[in-house]
């Protein structure tokens, strides 16, 4: 690793805006988001994740023992910034509370860019939503 995904990793945690991170939890699962896009999706094998999985899980105990780990952990853990916008259209980057809101709101944004721009016929499964 090089400081790359170092930068990658604080460029998502300071994407959090104050008055829609009032709870502690929200800032750590934030944090556990952006380690796993910035370290586990680099993982090849099965192997390398699911030790990544491991140490991940017991950094997240240490450091975050206040919560419990299923609070942590709780599925999807997907933060977007395309979702909501404040009054001054600055988007929010905020959870996904599920897969069926933001496989609609992609679904929205891929009809709106084909009235537009040649048509896209994409098929959104849900690994290539966790991605987006």
């Amino acid at each position: 690793w090089n400081l790359r995904e170092l930068t990658n990793l604080a460029q998502g945690l300071c994407r959090m805006i104050s008055q829609n991170y009032t709870e502690p939890l929200q800032a750590a699962r934030l944090w556990i988001h952006e380690v796993e896009r910035v370290f586990l999706d680099r993982m090849i094998n099965d192997t390398d994740a699911q030790r990544f999985c491991e140490i991940r899980e017991s950094v997240s105990k240490k450091y975050f023992n206040e919560f419990k780990l299923d609070e942590l952990d709780a599925r999807p853990l997907i933060m977007t910034g395309f979702l909501n916008f404040t009054p001054d259209d600055m988007p929010i980057y905020e959870a996904v509370s599920s897969f069926d809101e933001l496989k609609k709101k992609l679904d929205q944004e891929l009809a709106s860019h084909n009235e537009t721009n040649a048509v896209m016929e994409l098929v959104l499964f849900q690994q290539a939503m966790e991605h987006v």
